[in-house]
């Protein structure tokens, strides 16, 4: 029996936190530390004994190894005989316990034989055992290290004997296996008329006597039994529906604690929201969960419009990572913290594209994260998001509801009937996840989320954070490789430049490609990969930030998208090629054939042609590559000049 004594060497485990005995206070109330954060746990001497007691805290020995005590199987139990075999068992052990109180051994015959009467009266035993055997079962007990299991009738383990023909047995196994388990899922019955039919035709062989091939409906019955359950089903009904039918935990519940695994997962709301700005209808937002699996607390969230996406999940991640002030600190409309921060042990999700990406499985290396990606169709794998998504249909918004479809039923439009902005959305599913969803009391545990989130982060480690959000940016940024020529960079109509761009051309050289990757929620920067060192990554900031800032890159494309259609609709293209053959067709009737008797140049210079000519059309052009002398219009008499002689001035120099 282990002892404990509260002096120096003490040490005892909450969860994955060792505390050390520190010293003893008054009022009965001691002191322990922690090895990690050196904070110090005050109790009192009767909690700390209860906690051992009741298998909250282990008690360490010296060179205790770090890892919890594996658990050890309990004994056989004589509890799950059948009460008939119990009542035999007891009737043995009440003629041994008094040979053994009266000091009889097995040998002697004579003094068992005089008191196996006394206990049949006793017991009221009305056909009490011969001294024979009950030497016999003296002789077992002891021999067996005094173990009542040995005195178990061995007619329990017997094996059943069949009095069907062995050519029949196995032609009911192979009728079975051809008619009954497939997925043609046929009756028994008529799987029975198939059988006897098949045997009459062994009878007419030769092969079976008529008395022999007698099989009756409840053998057939029987031997379809004797395959197991999840294989039958699987055979009539599928894999899929095995799996979902005989599901059930097993094993040792691994979660033990907060932040030990999280669940991720999408679903797409059942209301219709509108714009705060213009009151249009935006349609379904898609809400990205992560989910704690211990208390089923929900310790990050993102809305959007943009479906399951990588982006979203790594939103969602973010949120659930950092420290929550910095999302709840204008959020006067909640009453409750929002507790949990720090990157998690184990992420749990389904086997969406997202989530199979080489970005997801980066940033679960850079996190340091186990990921465990569930089977296919099996969304009890994941249970704890799945019913949160549950206790979502029951979030009561007062209009814009999607409904399922009901013949007979007609609904309101959706896009009609909404009334609420997204902005007022957001609010109410956040009050929802902090303020709503983890008081709820938990019918299998009695126990709120918030609470059973709360105890357990002081028995946890410290929690981790990431040192700089600029890798996990990068990581989840789209990427593709483009060109860097002397106008920077281009992505899809923008323009990208900085400095320090020019000096990895100098390095480089005028024109490359490299590595280029952008946020898809905002094109307001690029990060560009240098060609020489990989490691390096600069910043580029967009030449049009009063455009690109805060753009994403499905608003960018959907833009471009709309002007190339507008471009389509007023025949833009189909003007700008008629006006190029127009102009080449001008070039061509104006060619001279004999280009090698005139100068060109110096014809049209004395033409004097130029473009405010050819814009001003109501004045004559001169075409013709003759001299004529142009008569005037208006004659000016010629102006006399006086000549003066012009003054003489010295220079002078300023000292």
């Amino acid at each position: 029996m282990d002892l404990i004594t509260f002096q120096l060497g003490l040490t005892l485990r909450y969860g994955d936190r060792i505390y050390q005995f520190l010293r003893q206070l008054d009022g009965g109330q001691v002191q322990f530390e922690d090895q990690i954060t050196r904070h110090t746990k005050t109790l009192t001497i009767a909690q700390a004994v209860h906690d051992v007691q009741e298998g909250k805290a282990l008690v360490l020995r010296p060179g205790f190894d770090p890892k919890l005590p594996a658990s050890v199987t309990p004994p056989m139990s004589l509890s799950d005989l059948p009460m008939h075999y119990q009542d035999d068992l007891g009737r043995k052990m009440d003629y041994l316990g008094w040979m053994r109180r009266l000091g009889i051994n097995r040998g002697e015959k004579k003094r068992i034989a005089e008191q196996i009467p006394v206990v049949a009266e006793r017991i009221k035993d009305t056909s009490p055992p011969a001294p024979n055997t009950v030497m016999t079962w003296m002789r077992i007990f002891e021999l067996n290290d005094l173990n009542p299991a040995a005195l178990v009738s061995r007619y329990l383990y017997r094996a059943k004997t069949r009095f069907t023909h062995p050519l029949v047995e196995e032609f009911i196994y192979k009728c079975l296996h051809k008619h009954y388990f497939t997925r043609a899922r046929n009756s028994l019955e008529n799987v029975g008329s198939i059988i006897r039919l098949e045997l009459k035709k062994l009878v007419a062989q030769g092969k079976l006597t008529e008395e022999e091939s007698k099989v009756s409906a409840s053998t057939i019955n029987r031997r379809s039994k004797e395959v197991e359950p999840y294989f039958a089903t699987k055979a009539r009904y599928g894999d899929l529906y095995a799996r979902v039918k005989f599901r059930t935990p097993f094993g040792e519940n691994p979660i033990c604690r907060a932040m030990q695994r999280y669940e991720i997962d999408h679903t797409t709301l059942n209301w219709v929201l509108i714009c705060d700005r213009t009151g249009l209808p935006l349609g379904r937002p898609t809400l990205t969960l992560v989910v704690d699996r211990y208390s089923s607390y929900i310790v990050g969230l993102h809305v959007s419009f943009d479906g399951p996406s990588l982006s979203s999940t790594l939103k969602a991640l973010k949120v659930a990572i950092q420290p929550k002030e910095m999302y709840t600190q204008h959020a006067a409309y909640l009453t409750n913290p929002w507790l949990g921060c720090g990157i998690p042990e184990e992420v749990a999700v389904d086997n969406g594209l997202e989530f199979h990406s080489p970005q997801f499985r980066q940033v679960a290396w850079e996190l340091q994260l186990i990921l465990e990606y569930c089977r296919v169709r099996t969304p009890w794998s994941k249970a704890g998001v799945e019913r949160v998504f549950r206790d979502l249909d029951f979030l009561h918004l007062p209009s814009g509801r999607v409904n399922k479809p009901i013949p007979n039923v007609r609904f309101p439009d959706p896009k009609k009937d909404a009334g609420i902005p997204f902005s007022i959305f957001c609010e109410t599913i956040l009050k929802w996840a902090v303020d709503i969803h983890p008081f709820h009391i938990n019918k299998h545990k009695l126990s709120r989320s918030f609470d059973l989130f709360g105890e357990s982060l002081e028995q946890i480690p410290p929690p981790r954070f990431l040192g700089s959000l600029e890798v996990l940016n990068r990581i989840a940024a789209m990427s593709r490789y483009l060109t860097v020529n002397s106008g920077g960079i281009e992505l899809m109509g923008l323009s990208y430049s900085c400095p320090e761009l020019f000096q990895m051309k100098k390095e480089v050289g005028p024109k490359f490609k490299t590595l280029v990757k952008w946020d898809p929620d905002d094109l307001h920067m690029l990060y560009v990969q240098h060609p020489l060192d990989h490691a390096n990554w600069v910043l580029v900031p967009s030449r049009t930030p009063h455009y690109a800032n805060q753009l994403s890159y499905v608003q960018h494309r959907n833009i471009r998208a709309f002007a190339r259609e507008h471009f389509k609709e007023i025949r833009g293209q189909e003007q700008l090629d008629m006006a190029r053959a127009e102009m080449q067709e001008m070039w061509q009737s104006r060619l001279i054939k004999d280009h090698k008797k005139l100068d060109y140049k110096k014809a049209v210079q004395n033409q004097g042609l130029s473009s405010s000519k050819i814009w001003m059309p109501d004045q004559e052009i001169i075409t013709d590559v003759q001299y004529k002398p142009a008569q005037p219009t208006l004659i000016i008499p010629e102006a006399k000049v006086t000549l003066e002689e012009i003054p003489d001035f010295d220079g002078f120099t300023l000292y």
